[in-house]
Parts: structure tokens; sequence; C-alpha cells
């Protein structure tokens, strides 16, 4: 009689035993990176494009969203919800990055509060909240804020994925 070891010797059980374990192996290798996509955005409406600064240089953003406002709330609360992208430029490069900002968010025009959860696109422009440096994050998770005033990172409750002045610099 043949035990474990000897059978795994046989060529023919080896490639029964291994076949499994190598493709699995290779199909993770082959996946491997970011697991963030840039959501299809076929039938979306473009937002006007801005400018914005960074640390050295100025920025255009250029957002396409599904859906602009999906829903309002009967206490007024408007609901935004992607699927989104936001394609930001380098104007004195030209360099250019596309991110996934899905949302989804409300905005709550008696507050003026703006709370998002997911992938969102926030910026820090000093000419409207006097603040210093400017920056341009992609976060992930819970973030709220006043709009048109000072963001910090202490009212992120989620993560900055992206340093989009930092990448694009």
């Amino acid at each position: 009689m043949r035990n474990l070891t000897n059978r795994l010797k046989s060529p023919v059980m080896f490639r029964r035993v291994m076949t499994v374990p190598l493709v699995s192996l290779s199909a993770l290798l082959l996946v491997g990176g970011p697991a963030e996509a840039v959501p299809a955005v076929p039938h979306g409406k473009t937002l006007d494009p801005f400018q914005t600064p960074c640390p050295g240089f100025t920025v255009l953003v250029e957002q396409t969203s599904n859906s602009l406002e999906r829903t309002v709330l009967p206490n007024g609360v408007s609901v935004i919800a992607g699927p989104g992208i936001a394609k930001v430029t380098n104007l004195e490069t030209d360099k250019f990055l596309t991110y996934n900002i899905s949302g989804p968010g409300t905005f709550d025009p008696a507050t003026n509060r703006l709370s998002l959860k997911g992938l969102s696109l926030i910026n820090n422009d000093p000419s409207v909240s006097n603040a210093q440096p400017p920056f341009l994050w992609v976060t992930s998770g819970n973030v709220s804020f006043i709009v048109n005033q000072l963001i910090d990172e202490q009212q992120i409750r989620g993560r900055i994925l992206h340093d989009v002045c930092a990448e694009l610099d």
C-alpha cells in the first residue's frame, strides 16, 4: 500500500494536488494593486469645472456624476450619490489623475453642513476659508464640515486616501 508521501512523488498526483494553489497564487500576483476602480459614468452630468490652489501650483477639477442630487428629504436636506469621478489636472504640467468620488453624502442648506461618507473629494481653498496651506484630498469614511469654512483633519473620521496635490506635484 502506498502512503501519502509516496503518492505525492508521483508526477500525476503532484500536478493534481498543486494545480489549485499555483493557479490561485498566479491570479493573486496578476491582479495585485489597489482595489479602487474608477466607476463608469455613462450618462453622467458634468459639474462646472473649477480651479483650486495646491502648494506651488493650481489644479483644474472636472467632476462627473450620474446623479448630482438623488433626492431632497422633507427637512430640506439634499442626498447626493454617485457614481462619480473627478479628473484633476495640474495646470502647469498638464499631468492629470482621475479619482472615484462616488460618495454618498448629504447637504443641509439650513446649516450649510456637508456630511460625506465613502469616497469624496474635498479641498481647502485659502481664498475662501482663510486656511493655510491649501489641500485637495480624496477621503473615505465620515467627513463633516460647514461649506466655506476651515476644514481640518480632526473633522475626518475616515481616512485621507489621496493627497491629490502631492500626487500631481
